[in-house]
């Protein structure tokens, strides 16, 4: 079963309150890989012995969320913050034994934190920004296999505890058709892990990306042209990292998009 309850009160024209659970569900399926390791199970070593039951189990999630969201300023700002919690229960986890990927289940995840976004606009000018915080963790409990012994207590990979992102932007009219655009945006990540076996060698310190852009057109949007940067700064960072075939001790990369214009 899934679904979602969400009750809501409105506190006058330009807030509301509101509390919200609901459960979600991913179905369960199975490896087609069978020759997975020297025990036959997923959590054994390389090797050759055949899987005779290469099934795993559904996920469920629990989530609660309580928030306010507000307006002010005559409505040229905004406000919005939720707190929020979600248990996962047989988490789906795709790892790699050898050359053989596969998926198994851990049997509690749990995150817990905060959204929050702050918006302005007042004439041509606009300012957003946005902050998140979650404490994203696998269960306490052992699991199975060698190479899930860093996961029990840990923040999940690809998870940072720190989110925060921003803009502004400025609209200029000039004359009674055209219009300048600029638009200046970045976002914030905390240091996180990006293994799925949470490698130390796998951490990703935080870091900031920058995106730019400039805009001259029509204020009907009928033609304009736009000069843009994406990483401004051409900050290095990995996206994923991942233990390669044959190459014990060693550690691959996927690294993120450099500097871009056009």
């Amino acid at each position: 079963w899934a679904g979602h309850v969400q009750l809501t009160y409105r506190l006058d024209d330009n807030a509301l309150v509101y509390a919200s659970a609901a459960r979600g569900y991913k179905v369960g399926g199975f490896n087609l890989d069978r020759m997975q390791s020297n025990t036959g199970l997923s959590s054994g070593t390389g090797g050759i012995v055949q899987v005779d039951d290469t099934s795993f189990a559904p996920e469920t999630v629990e989530s609660y969320e309580i928030g306010v969201s507000t307006g002010f300023g005559e409505g040229k700002g905004r406000f919005d913050l939720a707190l929020f919690h979600q248990r996962h229960s047989g988490f789906q986890l795709t790892g790699v034994v050898g050359n053989a990927s596969f998926i198994r289940s851990v049997p509690e995840v749990t995150s817990t934190g905060f959204d929050a976004a702050v918006a302005w606009r007042s004439g041509g000018f606009r300012f957003r920004t946005g902050f998140s915080h979650a404490d994203t963790q696998y269960g306490d409990d052992a699991l199975p296999g060698a190479d899930l012994a860093l996961l029990p207590g840990s923040q999940l990979s690809h998870a940072p505890k720190w989110t925060i992102t921003g803009a502004v932007g400025y609209a200029m009219p000039l004359g009674e058709a055209m219009q300048l655009d600029a638009n200046l945006g970045g976002k914030f990540l905390s240091a996180h892990n990006t293994s799925r076996d949470l490698n130390p060698a796998a951490m990703q310190d935080s870091y900031v990306l920058v995106d730019a852009r400039l805009g001259l057109g029509r204020k009907d949007k009928g033609w304009g042209v736009e000069l843009w940067v994406h990483n401004l700064f051409d900050v290095d960072y990995l996206t994923e990292s991942f233990n390669p075939l044959l190459q014990a001790g060693s550690l691959n990369g996927f690294v993120g998009a450099p500097r871009t214009y056009g």
